[in-house]
């Protein structure tokens, strides 16, 4: 899955880069304005930033504080990770409830220049979140499930 959501990043970042040059050729060279671009860009860039927090979950590389954490003995500092795995879990299904409340919301819906619907767009947020909640309970998993296998 995580080769699956490395190449969605790719290609939006690749789309992302290649529009904005060519909205910044057509518009200040040629002088010809593209409507469209602007809804192309912010649609790779709202992927891309969904899906690369999904991927920052699984690795692990979301910004953590340690200050606390570091004066605990290893024990109680397992169990202080732990914590923040659940508590992660329950405010990535608040969220996950909440974006996907919105997309219902939002049904029917188009984008500006684009006639593609916008819960395209919007979809992002549920997605993203619900590859976060996986990847936290595979975190979970991996840190205490192995424990009680033979």
């Amino acid at each position: 899955m995580s080769k699956v959501i490395g190449a969605v990043l790719f290609v939006a970042m690749f789309v992302l880069i290649a529009i904005t040059l060519w909205q910044i050729t057509c518009r200040f060279i040629l002088y010809i304005p593209v409507q469209w671009s602007e809804e192309v860009v912010r649609l790779a860039f709202v992927w891309l930033i969904f899906l690369g927090s999904a991927m920052a979950c699984k690795e692990g590389a979301h910004l953590v504080l340690d200050v606390v954490s570091q004066h605990f003995c290893p024990k109680n500092r397992s169990r202080l990770q732990t914590l923040v795995l659940v508590a992660m879990l329950v405010i990535e299904a608040a969220i996950f409830h909440a974006s996907l409340q919105y997309v219902l919301r939002c049904f029917g819906k188009t984008l500006v220049t684009l006639p593609i619907p916008s819960n395209f767009m919007y979809m992002s947020g549920p997605i993203s979140v619900a590859l976060m909640i996986f990847f936290t309970i595979e975190i979970l998993y991996e840190k205490h499930g192995k424990k009680g296998a033979p």
